[in-house]
């Protein structure tokens, strides 16, 4: 990854960490058959370590509860109990989504390929 003292705008990257991840949120709970026509509350928390404090590691985590607002029957929808939506598939959308990110960012070359 980069460090906040290196490489490219760290603004640049947290906006598009925070980004990244609720447009995976709405895109893949609408995609899910328990959520479809409704809409999600969340909100995210950024965090810049991970285990070990001394090593730099942006990521965010949000809340979001196990349901949402049916907007055309106007009422509140649960999930499935312990589920929101395949985990699967909400990684490979956020990755896409955050790599097509840095590269519109012209970022790409200055982030670890491994992210």
């Amino acid at each position: 990854m980069f460090t906040p003292s290196q490489g490219p705008s760290h603004e640049q990257v947290y906006t598009a960490i925070f980004a990244c991840g609720s447009e995976t949120i709405r895109d893949v709970s609408s995609a899910t058959r328990s959520l479809k026509g409704c809409e999600l509350g969340f909100f995210g928390v950024l965090h810049t370590w991970g285990r070990d404090p001394t090593v730099y590691h942006p990521h965010v985590h949000f809340v979001v509860p196990g349901g949402g607002v049916n907007k055309t029957l106007d009422r509140w929808q649960q999930t499935a109990e312990n589920f929101l939506f395949d985990h699967g598939t909400a990684c490979r959308v956020y990755k896409a989504k955050f790599a097509d990110r840095l590269r519109e960012l012209g970022l790409c070359d200055q982030v670890d390929a491994s992210v």
